[in-house]
């Protein structure tokens, strides 16, 4: 029968405390100001809580916005005027909607807002 090997609690504890601060820092990151994006009914406060996940590389905003989109079901109208779209690299395990939007719209340069249809229905309008 094979032993396992000694693990060293004096290396182990230091790289356990490295991680364990990486994921909370990471986890205070996606945070969004009250102020952000304040849904205009429960049912769009449900939606900008609902978790959503994606990882993304150098990923075209196009992309990054469908893909999260994609996972709520909600409509979006995208605006865009810059020539290049910008990219987007980013990891987002089960964070609230409204945090990853925030984020990325800080990373691009693009804002948010509620826009009202002709038949009523809000959605969030996405521009430069």
């Amino acid at each position: 029968m094979k032993r396992l090997p000694r693990v060293d609690i004096r290396r182990a504890l230091p790289a356990l405390f490295l991680l364990v601060l990486a994921v909370v820092a990471n986890t205070a990151e996606l945070k969004a100001p009250a102020t952000f994006l304040p849904p205009p009914n429960d049912h769009l406060r449900h939606v900008l809580e609902t978790p959503v996940s994606g990882d993304f590389h150098a990923a075209d905003i196009r992309e990054v916005f469908g893909n999260l989109f994609g996972q709520l079901r909600i409509n979006l109208i995208f605006k865009r005027e810059k020539k290049a779209p910008p990219t987007f690299t980013g990891n987002f395990d089960r964070v609230p909607f409204r945090a990853a939007l925030f984020r990325i719209l800080q990373s691009t340069g693009y804002t948010a807002e509620w826009t009202t249809r002709p038949d009523g229905a809000q959605v969030i309008s996405i521009h430069d």
